[in-house]
Order: C-alpha cells, then sequence, then structure tokens
C-alpha cells in the first residue's frame, strides 16, 4: 500500500514472511521472520504499535503467523 514516494508492503520470501516499510526513500526499514511458514495455508498478519507523538513517528511492528 502507497505510491511512488512510500509505502508498505507485507510478502513472502524464502518461504518467511517479510515486512517492508519505505519513508519516502529516507528510510527503509525490513522485517523478516525467523522461521519459516508451514506447508499448507498460513494466516499472516502485521500489527504496528505507533508511539504516538505526530506523522512519522516510531512504534514496534510486529510479525505473526
Amino acid at each position: 500500500m502507497g505510491g511512488v514516494a512510500s509505502g508498505f508492503v507485507l510478502y513472502v520470501q524464502d518461504g518467511k514472511p517479510t515486512y517492508h516499510y519505505n519513508y519516502f526513500g529516507v528510510t527503509r526499514t525490513i522485517i523478516t521472520s525467523s522461521t519459516e511458514l508451514p506447508d499448507g495455508e498460513s494466516k499472516v498478519t502485521f500489527e504496528f504499535l505507533y508511539d504516538g507523538g505526530g506523522g512519522g513517528k516510531g512504534g514496534e511492528a510486529v510479525l505473526f503467523h
């Protein structure tokens, strides 16, 4: 979700859920699971726990599966 300059994506690479966030080309954050998904159907979710304080501020990003 995003546009030409910034956004995020959730995908599977080498069997592992991965989240990639691009903040206007200034900062890129990539989170990759330490474990591969099991065979068969899986549910992958992402949660961002915002620290608050205005746009572009920090928080904790968590992948679940």
